[in-house]
């Protein structure tokens, strides 16, 4: 039986946001505890104590440290493969800071030559593991050949999984890739919305990297299998309703004042509001250092076009900015800043119920919500783009900062209804002189 361990990497110090801090390793076996000092620093504000990983975007790149935790985390992996029983604690961590000390990368043997899959599933892991060690490179788009994001890559774990599930319905371990037909696509469809329940949202991205695969495969020369190309092979294309704040509304949250012992409530709301005023996304707004502050302006390079941005500062944003002592607040985990966010929202009184349209099981219904709990870290961006366009800012400006592409796209993007559009239209006419 393999020897059951675990592996945790933790900063030796996290007041202090800006300053490069050593990570300390815990390996945990048998109720013992082996700690060993690692060669890898990093800022507080740029690791991700939840992933385990320093952060890779546009204003920090952490691949280097990622790739040195990596390395040690594949010497402790190797060394328990190899025990039939536990080691000495002490021993062991002498062991692994010796390791780290001698600068050694413990790059295990070349596998040996695999023969290329001839099966969907086993391509689409495939694709994944080359695209995570960097063999697999971006084709297309702004960051062409870059490498893939590892958030990126999570959706083919779980499409994987889905396939794996319809699989064993269809008493098969894998689907050759002659059999990905139109067949194949009813079959599969019917089982993912009448017996997994979920939605047409996620059935898309499903059938996207099916897709994918089944192209990449057949220029690798797997197959000349072209039914997923046809017309009846549909990734549907579905926008889900989602929520946005309006001013007065971002003027509440930002006027509640919390009670002591909130201040993580708070810090959150402040991240939030940072998003809501620059229209940046998470993985942007979270990344702003004082550094790309520049008088009147935000100056910045975003991470998923690669593009850089100018954004006039807010006078809200403006206070937010000089509560932090010049510089934007500390960076939040997207999930715990989703949680808090909606704390904040709730206690902030944003709890009017909204009607929003939800599929389920590829049918659509209408549920009724809190207000505070359909908010999420992508409504501050839905916010910024809805307001401005509200102020009768001409959409081109506010897409230079959104980094929409198309005004077809961004017009989908806001949130404001066709009642509101309407009385927008009958304020402009009132302000022209027409006789």
């Amino acid at each position: 039986m393999a020897l059951k361990y675990s592996v945790k990497f933790v900063l030796m110090q996290t007041k202090i946001k800006n300053k490069d801090t050593s990570l300390r390793c815990f390996v945990r076996f048998n109720n013992e505890r082996a700690p060993f000092l690692t060669d890898v620093k990093v800022e507080p504000r740029y690791f991700d104590k939840v992933k385990q990983r320093a952060v890779v975007t546009s204003r920090f790149d952490g691949s280097d440290k990622n790739e040195r935790l990596d390395q040690i985390k594949r010497f402790v992996d190797d060394k328990f493969l190899s025990m039939t029983e536990f080691p000495d604690p002490v021993a062991f961590s002498e062991e692994c800071e010796r390791f780290v000390k001698s600068g050694d990368k413990s790059i295990r043997k070349p596998r040996k030559a695999e023969t290329m899959p001839t099966t969907l599933m086993a391509f689409i892991k495939k694709l994944a593991l080359d695209s995570r060690e960097g063999r697999r490179k971006i084709a297309s788009g702004p960051r062409k050949g870059q490498r893939y994001k590892p958030d990126s890559l999570k959706s083919y774990d779980s499409v994987v999984y889905v396939l794996n599930k319809f699989a064993e319905s269809e008493r098969v371990t894998d689907f050759p890739f002659n059999d990905i037909d139109e067949d194949f696509y009813e079959r599969f469809s019917s089982y993912y919305y009448n017996v997994l329940k979920k939605s047409v949202g996620y059935f898309s991205t499903v059938i996207k990297i099916i897709k994918t695969a089944m192209n990449e495969s057949k220029r690798a020369g797997l197959h000349i299998n072209d039914s997923h190309n046809s017309r009846s092979f549909i990734k549907p294309a579905y926008e889900s309703d989602t929520v946005s704040l309006d001013l007065s509304q971002l003027k509440q949250l930002q006027d509640h004042v919390f009670k002591p012992g909130q201040e993580d409530i708070e810090h959150a709301r402040d991240l939030f509001l940072v998003g809501c005023w620059t229209g940046l996304r998470f993985e942007d707004f979270t990344s702003i250092r004082k550094q790309d502050i520049h008088h009147d302006f935000i100056r910045i390079k975003t991470g998923k076009t690669s593009e850089r941005v100018s954004i006039p500062i807010h006078p809200m944003l403006s206070k937010i900015f000089k509560k932090y002592g010049g510089g934007p607040p500390a960076p939040i985990n997207n999930v715990y800043l989703n949680r808090d966010i909606k704390i904040a929202c709730r206690k902030a009184k944003l709890t009017q119920t909204i009607s929003v349209r939800v599929n389920k099981a590829g049918l659509d219904v209408i549920e009724e919500h809190p207000l505070y709990k359909l908010v999420s870290t992508h409504t501050a961006r839905r916010s910024f783009a809805s307001n401005m366009f509200r102020q009768g800012i001409p959409t081109l400006l506010i897409m230079a900062i959104t980094g929409h592409k198309t005004e077809k796209a961004f017009l989908k993007y806001i949130r404001i209804g066709e009642e509101e559009k309407s009385r927008m239209m009958a304020e402009r006419w009132k302000q022209i002189q027409w006789e």
